[in-house]
């Protein structure tokens, strides 16, 4: 079980090297019904806490949006110490659920009305299929908000024949899985084939709400509960895998499934790291210890466990 440090505070464990140009940092705060989130922070530049490579601060992207984000968010608006960016940072570029309930998306209208009095413009949301819906909803029924335009991509496997590449800029590339078997992992090693995700010029607003849907065909392919989210750095070529399976036979579903097998094929050092969302009970079933397992060249750290946990990659 890995992690360090005592209570809720960001005392960090530095995984790799001191001066990193990527950090990845674990907050929770399940003594107040939070679930673990990970913000993941790219640097353009040799890091150090004064020179984050851009005017308004490092891009930075969230994986798990749960109830009372925006509050956590506030705990720990300076994870990286006084002389550190904010959180969320002003170049926050997108969020990522795995799902629809509350423990993965129930935070959502929390961080975006915290981002309209932050000023943001707009943002990038990836979720599994139907996440556009209850944002919708939110906008026109619970609360208003003209900015920031949420950008909402649905995971849908009917998009193109390597459905898995959910969104790609110029620092990094985000894969999912939801462990269905016409998933193809052939280009895992080099996911930017094809256009850059999203394509912004492809969004068009749903109504008088600042939801953005993207107007491309959407193909009723095979969609759930999104059971991993695959990080490829591109400054370091380095691979994280964020973890979320629910019960045990969710991670028996992911260990058969081609992203298990891609990863292990993988070259020696590529995989550095997998963080596992899952609760106790389920990584201590006999399917979970499979499936970490099966992956023996990586760091398995678990995101519920005591303390911040901070990881740095170097390039």
């Amino acid at each position: 079980r890995g992690g360090a440090g005592a209570g809720g505070g960001p005392e960090a464990q530095i995984a790799m090297a001191s001066k990193p140009c990527a950090r990845l940092c674990v907050i929770r705060a399940e003594g107040d019904g939070v679930d673990p989130v990970l913000v993941v922070q790219v640097e353009k530049g040799s890091w150090c806490k004064l020179n984050h490579g851009t005017a308004v601060g490092p891009p930075q992207y969230l994986f798990g949006a749960p109830e009372g984000l925006s509050r956590l968010m506030l705990t720990h608006r300076r994870i990286l110490g006084e002389g550190g960016p904010p959180l969320p940072s002003p170049s926050l570029k997108a969020v990522f659920v795995s799902g629809l309930e509350p423990e993965h998306a129930g935070g959502l209208v929390g961080l975006f009305l915290r981002l309209k009095a932050d000023g943001h413009e707009k943002l990038h949301l990836f979720g599994p299929r139907g996440i556009t819906d209850p944002m919708v909803f939110s906008c026109e029924n619970i609360a208003r908000w003209g900015h920031p335009h949420v950008l909402v991509t649905e995971h849908n496997l009917g998009d193109c024949c390597r459905g898995t590449l959910a969104y790609s800029d110029n620092l990094l590339s985000v894969l999912v899985s939801t462990a269905d078997p016409s998933e193809r992992w052939d280009g895992l090693d080099d996911p930017e084939s094809g256009p850059p995700r999203p394509d912004l010029s492809n969004f068009a607003r749903v109504g008088d709400t600042p939801v953005c849907s993207s107007r491309g065909r959407q193909d009723p392919g095979p969609s759930g509960p999104i059971l991993a989210h695959c990080l490829r750095l591109k400054r370091t070529g380095m691979v994280a895998v964020v973890v979320d399976c629910g019960t045990e036979a969710e991670a028996i579903r992911l260990r058969g499934g081609g992203l298990w097998a891609a990863l292990a094929a993988m070259g020696e050092g590529k995989v550095r790291l997998v963080l596992h969302r899952a609760r106790w009970e389920v990584v201590e079933t006999a399917g979970y210890r499979e499936l970490v397992r099966a992956l023996p060249g990586a760091r398995h750290v678990s995101m519920r466990s005591r303390g911040g946990t901070e990881f740095g990659f170097t390039g």
